[in-house]
């Protein structure tokens, strides 16, 4: 009897289920950042970076 009344596991597991369901921290879910090298005007750019890096200076060293 005594260790019925010391278990707090089910009011621990009451708790946890709690505060996943709160409506209030569904408002901090963070969105996936947009890729920056898909954009139109940054491409050309991010691939002439790939060029340099893996085609002069990767070789060189």
């Amino acid at each position: 009897m005594v260790r019925d009344l010391l278990d707090i596991s089910p009011t621990l597991r009451e708790a946890g289920g709690a505060i996943v369901d709160d409506s209030f921290t569904r408002c901090f879910k963070s969105n996936p950042p947009e890729p920056w090298n898909w954009n139109v005007y940054l491409f050309p750019l991010w691939c002439l970076g790939v060029v340099v890096r893996y085609g002069i200076l990767f070789p060189v060293s």
